[in-house]
């Protein structure tokens, strides 16, 4: 394919593939259902993930039977089906069987002191790896003569005072799903899981390549876990000899430098963490990554702590080392929100640099898990396109929920899938994301900046404690704000490791790295640094562009002797005192900008030059609408890639000028422009028409004709609850009142958790217990038996209420709770769904025949609950004056999706802003139009309630206009 055919039809590689959470009883039919779902909707492939709530045994002969079908499936259809390596998260427990053997477990080391008197005897506990004797009792000097090693497990100590300064073991404690945790710094731990999982798939289905399996997904593996004790380091017993043989001496006569303060024990530290990282990395991530490398699989996934610096320190103790053997590394971006005032701003950043480094084409996401049920395909947008423009081009949604029934809906919302009200138009989305991708992926990464990773500061200056070190806090609280400093100021950089920075290459026009070319160098606040690494500083601030932030003098890490360095010293290094946005701008001006943008310190971009071509990404990551101009050092024609439609176009306004290729930039909020440049062309002088308004005619808004599709919902969530008991059975009955003004046609139940048939109750058991077992549902005391096909999710019930009489009604659910065979109370909602408006000033509820709507959210006219497609409906007459003219619909604001439908005809569909259209083609002069606006809004409503402040429906008055 050519990369235009590419952008217009991705395959499957550059498409979503979601988190599919596989969290109920599964059956075969509904799989593939599902996966016809996400083919259709423009997905790509699927992670099929165990999560909880699943009734199918993990790892069972069925298990493995339905992971071979999807895979088989999946082929079918051109897509991508990855495995997930664990049952829920963390990867490495293998649902727990790895844990079973206590020599399997993870274990952490922190300091005890103890302060006793002589004369006495003293011996050792077993859980103590060292121990050493100090006369000292509030401070203490870790030099060979202030604190001596004990190699005895008795003591006899003579008169005196003694401090014991005692290193202890112990298991690591529980996770949200396990009893602890893999040992993931020992080599045989870590094959026993392999064995268990990547060679337990390989048994039982064959050579995985050839049935269609893409790789697998390894979750949040680390040497340190949430929640998190900053007194502990992670342990392991073969740590110390594998110190002896990679730093030439010995641990255990250092332990109390790492544990207490002291610039003498800076190197230690530094020491300790860096082979704890090469243990993890060795032990876990390398193994797994060759062992899908041999079967021509990838490894994707992400590493656990992937947020600010210091956590990635406490999990893996640096992202670089981890990432480079993941063949996509990836990041979880949870929560909906994105920019300057996340705390996990430069999450993209850092992993697309360690991507980069390593000499990897794709970064991963997970991404819009515990975004709650609100979030609409323009949030997902907005979050992408935050992503996409550092460099992120595979999007893994979380999640896609088989089922919402019961707890499962609680399980860090939302699921994006078939349950969710905007599921019917999701391929905007899905296409939107993969165009991006398709185009943003492979070529050069164009970046002139790089931007230097403090880590070794990190691991010399910390001690454990109670909290985290004032001075890594410090660099910490000016790390991520230097990075947004530079974005603001449309200076893209890569994020630097030492390793990588002592490799790098200079010539008269910067430095390269690992294939990376940059002109300036940027040192954040730190404290330390390698002496290889100043090395190539000298080297480098000598010919080019080296700033300093809020550093001037360094430790210098691994050399014979202890040395500090004043950055004043190095010739052509600019310090700043702070990372002020004008003074950096300043010290970086001697580098030529690639892209200037004027006023829009929100919009970010990303540059990518392939096939002889440079291409744009350009994103709105503010709340408010852009208008600026840009200006490009590359020259040549620019054309726009539409993302929304596959069609290419001439940039309009585009000229060049002193050498720079300039044009208007115009971006909604969560708006982005893919852009590309053609030096073999010169700037395409194209001018668009602009639309000059002259008539504007709004649409009545006090009184729409309004349908809710499939009618209006009410969750029941007063009950009176009282209980029976009788011999074995205790009767749950809940009970609720609501009242019908007239006939309400449609009128059903819709029921999560109150099953058909009783659980735990075998078919052939059922007439010995049937009366002890089977839940009633009444209406006016009168039994209601008839069920109608599924909604929202095939694990609901659907109970009719047929032809019911204007008045007060009273709903009971009873529920009866067996002594062997107890059924569960109701666990979630139930709600009440037919072609009615709710009476929001009644007390108890009035549901009464729809009558139109106005402008305006619609939860307080009577659709509180309500979630899914309403259509609006109106006639409009329109002048014969309109003949020639072109028209637009202009719908201001809308919660959350508008597709606008005119005479018959679909005019189009928005997502996300701007809500206009041209309807030009659709409209008749002089004659009424019937026009018909169908918006959709999320889940929230329906499942956690409404909220003023994401209302859903037409917000705004809806205006034609002509011009």
């Amino acid at each position: 394919m050519t990369l235009e055919e590419r952008f217009k039809n991705p395959p499957a590689q550059f498409r979503q593939a979601p988190f599919w959470f596989w969290n109920h009883k599964l059956d075969q039919s509904l799989l593939d259902w599902q996966i016809e779902q996400m083919y259709e909707k423009g997905l790509g492939g699927f992670v099929m993930h165990a999560r909880h709530g699943l009734i199918t045994p993990y790892l069972s002969d069925e298990w493995m039977r339905l992971i071979r079908h999807c895979c088989e499936h999946a082929q079918e259809r051109d897509m991508l089906a990855w495995a997930y390596d664990e049952r829920d998260w963390p990867s490495g427990p293998a649902g727990g069987a790895m844990i079973e053997d206590p020599a399997n477990r993870l274990h952490y080391m922190r300091l005890e002191i103890e302060h006793i008197e002589g004369p006495t005897e003293y011996s050792l506990r077993d859980d103590v790896v060292v121990a050493y004797l100090s006369k000292e009792h509030e401070s203490f000097d870790c030099s060979a003569k202030g604190v001596q090693r004990v190699y005895e497990d008795t003591l006899s100590l003579k008169s005196g005072e003694y401090s014991i300064l005692k290193m202890v073991s112990f298991e690591s404690p529980p996770l949200l799903w396990f009893e602890s945790y893999l040992d993931t710094l020992n080599p045989e731990a870590c094959q026993k899981f392999i064995r268990s999982t990547y060679d337990f798939h390989e048994e039982k289905l064959g050579d995985l390549n050839t049935l269609g399996l893409a790789g697998f997904f390894t979750d949040e593996p680390a040497f340190s876990t949430y929640p998190d004790d900053y007194h502990r380091i992670p342990w392991t017993p073969t740590l110390p000899d594998i110190f002896q043989q990679k730093k030439g001496y010995d641990l255990l006569d250092h332990l109390p430098e790492l544990f207490l303060p002291g610039e003498s024990g800076a190197q230690v530290r530094y020491d300790y963490w860096d082979v704890a990282s090469d243990m993890l990395e060795e032990a876990f991530y390398k193994p797994i990554s060759e062992w899908c490398e041999k079967r021509n699989l990838q490894m994707i996934g992400h590493a656990l702590g992937e947020e600010p610096l210091f956590y990635q320190f406490r999990c893996t103790g640096t992202l670089f080392k981890p990432l480079r053997h993941q063949h996509m590394p990836g990041l979880d971006h949870l929560t909906i929100q994105v920019g300057k005032d996340n705390p996990i701003g430069m999450i993209p950043k850092m992993v697309v640099s360690a991507a980069l480094l390593a000499g990897r084409d794709r970064i991963m996401t997970e991404t819009f898990g515990e975004s709650g049920w609100r979030l609409s395909l323009q949030d997902m947008k907005w979050m992408v396109d935050w992503q996409m423009v550092h460099g992120v081009n595979y999007i893994i949604p979380h999640a896609f929920y088989y089922s919402i029934a019961g707890r499962r809906k609680k399980d860090s919302p939302p699921s994006e899938f078939y349950q969710a009200p905007h599921w019917p138009y999701y391929r905007t989305l899905a296409d939107h994301t993969a165009r991006v991708t398709s185009v943003m992926t492979g070529g050069e990464h164009v970046a002139k900046v790089a931007l230097f990773y403090p880590m070794s500061s990190v691991w010399a200056d910390f001690v454990p404690g109670e909290k985290i070190p004032r001075v890594i806090q410090e660099m910490e609280d000016a790390f991520a704000p230097l990075g947004q400093t530079l974005l603001e100021l449309h200076r893209d950089f890569v994020i630097v490791d030492e390793e990588s920075l002592q490799n790098a290459s200079i010539d008269e026009y910067g430095f390269e790295i690992n294939g990376l070319r940059f002109e300036a160098l940027v040192l954040p606040r730190m404290t330390s640094m390698q002496a290889a690494s100043l090395r190539m500083i000298r080297e480098l601030a000598a010919q080019h562009c080296v700033v300093a932030v809020e550093t001037e003098t360094l430790r210098i890490i691994n050399t014979d002797k202890p040395e500090n360095v004043h950055l004043n010293t190095l010739t052509g290094v600019t310090l700043l005192p702070n990372a002020d946005a004008t003074a950096l701008s300043e010290a970086l001006a001697p580098v030529t900008p690639d892209v200037i943008l004027r006023n829009a310190p929100e919009v970010y971009y990303l540059h990518r030059r392939k096939d002889d071509k440079d291409f744009y990404f350009f994103a709105n990551t503010g709340s408010e609408a852009v208008e600026t101009e840009f200006s490009l050092q590359t020259v040549g024609e620019a054309t726009i890639w539409n993302t929304e439609t596959g069609e290419t176009t001439p940039l309009p306004g585009q000229y060049e000028a002193d050498a720079r290729l300039h044009a208007p930039l115009h971006l909604p909020p969560a708006g982005s422009l893919l852009l590309e440049v053609n030096p073999d062309s010169p700037a395409y002088p194209f001018e668009e028409t602009p639309f000059k308004l002259e008539q504007r005619i709004k649409l009545e808004s006090d009184r729409w004709h309004f349908t809710p599709f499939n009618g209006n919902f009410l969750a029941l969530r007063n009950w009176h609850f009282t209980t029976e008991t009788r011999h074995k059975v205790t009767e749950l009955r809940y009970t609720t009142d609501f009242v019908l003004t007239e006939h309400i046609a449609n009128l059903r139940l819709v029921l999560d958790g109150v099953p058909k048939q009783p659980c735990g109750v075998a078919d052939a058991v059922l007439p010995m217990v049937g009366e002890e077992t089977l839940s009633e549902i009444l209406l006016d005391g009168v039994p209601q038996t008839e069920e109608r096909p599924w909604e929202i999710d095939p694990h609901f019930r659907v109970v009719d209420l047929p032809d019911q009489e204007p008045g007060r009604h009273r709903l009971e659910i009873v529920i009866r709770n067996q002594g062997w065979f107890p059924q569960p109370g109701l666990e979630e909602y139930i709600w009440l769904a037919g072609d009615f408006m709710l009476d929001v000033n009644a007390g108890i509820p009035n549901l009464c025949p729809i009558r139109g709507i106005k402008t305006g959210p619609w939860e307080p006219q009577g659709y509180p609950n309500f979630s899914g497609t309403a259509a609006y409906a109106a006639d409009v007459d329109l002048p014969e004056s309109i003949a020639g003219k072109r028209v637009l619909l202009n719908a201001g604001k809308v919660g959350n999706l508008l597709e606008v439908e005119i005479n018959g005809h679909v005019a189009g569909i928005r997502a996300w802003e701007p809500y206009t259209l041209d309807i030009t083609r659709f409209v008749w002069p002089g004659q009424s139009n019937l026009l018909i606006l169908k918006v959709t809004n999320t889940m929230r409503n329906l499942l956690e309630g409404a909220d003023k402040d994401y209302p859903s429906g037409l917000l705004e008055d809806v205006w034609i206009e002509i011009g």
